[in-house]
């Protein structure tokens, strides 16, 4: 009973890091499944797998690069800034990998959140543990989090979203309002269909209840404020 009782006190849902850990564990395994299956695609020395439009993504930052011009001029940069990001210390290639790991880094991250969000809604731990097992073995996104595409970073965008915001709730500290807004409008940039989260969650804090009209519109404001600079100065491009 004493050994189940350490292992019930290890993996309590408060403590993040062995569901971290647990999270990243499954999360590579899929993955490398993934990367196995398709090794053909990959080839021998590189993980990262190309998707159907990579090129949309990738090559405007290397255009921008080589020639100070964000050609062709198909998508928002929410994937290739990151991508641009890891550039300046690497080569295509290795950037190319290093964004696969990332993915699969913030993909276990949001697998812990999201177990938490579930956990906060419902109140009980069963609806952690059920979370956290959907998220973690998923077949569908680890396929996409072995490929350079959008859909793995906006995914761990929103859960990490939805837990910024029940931390505002909490705590009422505009820091977590503005880092919500800024998650979201990197999943807009991402994929602009995420915009409708935008919306909605905007309309969640306007019309809260037991709060001033007054503290509701400047908590509104503060939330969007990120989306509308990043959007506003892409547009004004």
């Amino acid at each position: 009973m004493r050994f189940f009782r350490s292992i019930a006190q290890f993996f309590d849902v408060q403590r993040r890091w062995p569901w971290i850990a647990l999270a990243l564990l499954l999360k590579f395994s899929g993955v490398l499944f993934f990367l196995l299956y398709n090794r053909d695609t990959a080839g021998s020395r590189h993980i990262a797998l190309e998707h159907g439009d990579t090129f949309s993504y990738l090559d405007p930052i290397e255009n921008w690069i080589s020639t100070g011009s964000y050609t062709p001029d198909l998508r928002m940069p929410g994937y290739g800034i990151v991508y641009w990001l890891l550039r300046l210390f690497t080569d295509p290639l290795i950037a190319r990998d290093l964004l696969v790991l990332a993915q699969l880094l913030l993909a276990a991250i949001a697998v812990y959140l999201g177990a938490r969000v579930a956990h906060h809604i419902n109140g009980r731990p069963i609806a952690f543990v059920i979370m956290f097992i959907v998220l973690a073995i998923s077949p569908y996104m680890s396929t996409l989090e072995s490929r350079l595409c959008t859909e793995s970073f906006c995914t761990s965008a929103l859960i990490f979203l939805c837990w910024a915001l029940i931390q505002w709730r909490h705590d009422r500290r505009e820091s977590w309002l503005l880092l919500a807004g800024g998650l979201i409008a990197w999943a807009v940039f991402l994929r602009p269909p995420s915009a409708i989260t935008l919306l909605v969650f905007g309309c969640m804090i306007l019309f809260e209840q037991g709060r001033s009209w007054r503290a509701r519109s400047i908590a509104l404001g503060i939330f969007i404020l990120p989306f509308a600079i990043t959007d506003g100065a892409w547009t004004l491009r």
